[in-house]
């Protein structure tokens, strides 16, 4: 039941801080705004194990689902799962996902993004796009927005090669259809990261190395590092961090570096 009151709907939020809202039931819930005062929320449902099934649901600012159902994020696999989720500048969001096979021993593992509008209506084909078209394994994204309506992918393959491609707002991929090779990791557990810096120019971090790239992918510098997790700051540099240990006590360090990568 919704009730009207003078021409504004109740909220559905819960008044009982024991009682929370409940948007689905799933697992690796993800967030990000909506630009109209709340949110979307991408999360794996229906199996907890092979095939998971991704969804995407939007929430208004009165807690209501404007969209009703859920929408299904699709790919040509049997599963869709591990996703990552920006804004896309114009109300609707980018979700980036592993799209995966698994018949063990075999398994096929590739990285799509599809673009959603605020009404629901996917913008990049029912299946979304691939982020390269090398037929090699691969997973662990992150994305960031190009701010043009399209995003900048990094992913990392199984064999620790790391590649970035920049997807415009039709879904074409621009840094070629392979993306760009960054390098390889020399530890099996590193991520990916990749921030927009504040000139419009992109900083990717490997773990060891971080690219300055520009707008068009060329790669104008990499810096080797032992801090990461890479934010923009105001001048079109970055601000980097991490642990530091002296022997058993560890130490909370961060560096800033400006565009032409001086510590400053």
């Amino acid at each position: 039941l919704i009730l009207i009151t003078s021409g504004f709907s109740i909220s559905q939020w819960s008044t009982d801080p024991n009682n929370n809202l409940i948007v689905g039931y799933g697992l690796d819930p993800h967030i990000c705004s909506d630009s109209a005062g709340c949110c979307y929320i991408t999360y794996d449902y229906e199996n907890i194990y092979y095939p998971r099934k991704l969804a995407l649901e939007r929430l208004n600012k009165y807690g209501y689902k404007p969209w009703g159902n859920l929408k299904q994020i699709l790919g040509e696999l049997p599963e869709q799962s591990h996703s990552q989720i920006i804004e896309d500048g114009e109300g609707g969001v980018i979700v980036s996902y592993e799209d995966r096979f698994e018949d063990l021993p075999n398994t096929a593992q590739r990285v799509r993004v599809q673009r959603i509008d605020s009404s629901g209506n996917f913008l990049w084909g029912t299946t979304g796009v691939k982020v390269t078209l090398e037929e090699i394994n691969h997973g662990k994204q992150q994305l960031v927005t190009d701010g043009s309506g399209g995003c900048v992918v990094i992913w990392k393959t199984t064999t620790r090669i790391f590649y970035i491609n920049r997807i415009s707002a039709i879904g074409e991929r621009l840094w070629s259809d392979s993306g760009k090779v960054l390098g390889i990791s020399n530890f099996s557990g590193t991520e990916p990261r990749v921030v927009r810096a504040t000139d419009g120019s992109f900083y990717a971090e490997t773990g060891e190395y971080i690219y300055r790239i520009r707008g068009n992918g060329e790669v104008v510098r990499r810096d080797s590092v032992t801090l990461g997790a890479p934010v923009p700051d105001p001048e079109g540099g970055i601000v980097i961090s991490n642990k530091v240990w002296t022997g058993m006590i560890p130490k909370l360090v961060a560096q800033r570096k400006d565009s032409l990568g001086n510590n400053l």
